[in-house]
């Protein structure tokens, strides 16, 4: 028999960073959208700066890899992305940033989030020790807690769909994608509540 030692250093290494990945992919997001929208409406700096984030962190697949329901999934996606982002391009953040970096900054908190919450699903899976996932879930969620009830409801709704996704027992795939887009619709439904 083959027993050669386990590496627990991997899955927590992962775990561990996987946030902060998280909230890389959206300050570049949110990079590209402050140059973008320096040039253009605002309308094609938001379709920039998902491209940049689906490019970044391979959210889509070559078409001829992906069965039909999955491409359709991923362009249903990526239309409902643009269009709450557009709509959030109009909130008002509740502290005072530069012009035109309300919606990077938001791009900022949905992948932190969304990258915390996959560790949290995959430390149910792989042995994560608890200060890395403690650690992942502060990094990803601090971002979010900034914008006040807007980011604690898009919260809610990321974390209330992970637990839709482990109880469904969804594959992770999927995951980052609905976490980040729930973080996105929470956040837009309860901005205009709280302006």
């Amino acid at each position: 028999m083959n027993s050669a030692p386990r590496d627990h250093g991997a899955p927590s290494s992962a775990g561990r960073f996987a946030s902060l990945a998280g909230l890389g992919v959206g300050t570049l997001c949110g990079g590209v959208y402050w140059v973008a929208v320096q040039l253009w409406p605002s309308s094609v700096a938001v379709m920039l700066a998902i491209l940049a984030g689906t490019l970044i962190s391979n959210e889509m697949r070559p078409a001829a890899a992906a069965e039909r329901m999955e491409l359709v999934s991923q362009v249903f996606y990526v239309l409902i992305k643009y269009n709450v982002l557009m709509a959030l391009s109009a909130a008002h953040l509740p502290f005072a940033a530069p012009a035109n970096t309300t919606v990077g900054l938001i791009m900022i908190c949905g992948y932190g989030a969304s990258r915390a919450l996959l560790v949290w699903m995959g430390s149910r899976a792989a042995a994560i020790p608890h200060l890395d996932l403690a650690l992942a879930i502060l990094i990803g969620f601090v971002p979010a807690v900034l914008l006040g009830v807007p980011g604690l409801i898009g919260l809610a709704a990321a974390v209330a769909s992970v637990i839709a996704l482990m109880r469904a027992r969804v594959g992770s795939s999927l995951a980052p994608w609905i976490t980040e887009l729930c973080f996105y619709l929470g956040a837009q439904a309860s901005w205009s509540y709280v302006q």
